[in-house]
């Protein structure tokens, strides 16, 4: 029950960033990422703002910038699971299916490991959505 809230949290937590702006207002998710890459450059190790702004860069469909940002928030925070499963749509998204799937399944095999079996368990339910939706990332542009 626990990580049920946890998981909800994070994605409430996500789509309030990508839909609302980084201070409540509605703004582009351009402009949303320019407040964060400035923030960035006063914490360029901050691993949760590294993932905000990869996240905006995954909604606006920039997946090689979401890729860049992931990787680099996963060096100084390499237990993420969040940001290594989205790491993993990322990389499926640009079509490196195998990428892809490897990532989703080390978040998946961490939390498995962690004993978080209810977000293993999501995360698994997630990943089959993805795979399913593979024909539709070929087709992408």
């Amino acid at each position: 029950m626990r990580e049920s809230k946890w998981i909800v949290l994070v994605v409430v937590s996500i789509f309030y960033v990508v839909l609302n702006g980084c201070e409540g207002e509605n703004v582009s998710p351009q402009k949303e990422l320019g407040v964060y890459l400035k923030r960035l450059d006063h914490d360029p190790s901050n691993c949760i703002l590294l993932g905000r702004i990869a996240a905006l860069y995954q909604a606006t469909s920039e997946f090689r910038n979401a890729v860049v940002h992931y990787e680099k928030s996963l060096s100084i925070c390499p237990n993420d699971l969040f940001n290594r499963f989205q790491l993993g749509i990322s990389y499926y998204l640009l079509k490196e299916k195998e990428n892809g799937i490897l990532h989703m399944d080390e978040a998946i095999k961490q939390a498995r490991d962690e004993g978080r079996m209810e977000l293993a368990k999501a995360l698994e339910n997630e990943k089959k959505l993805w795979l399913e939706k593979w024909q539709q990332v070929l087709e992408m542009q």
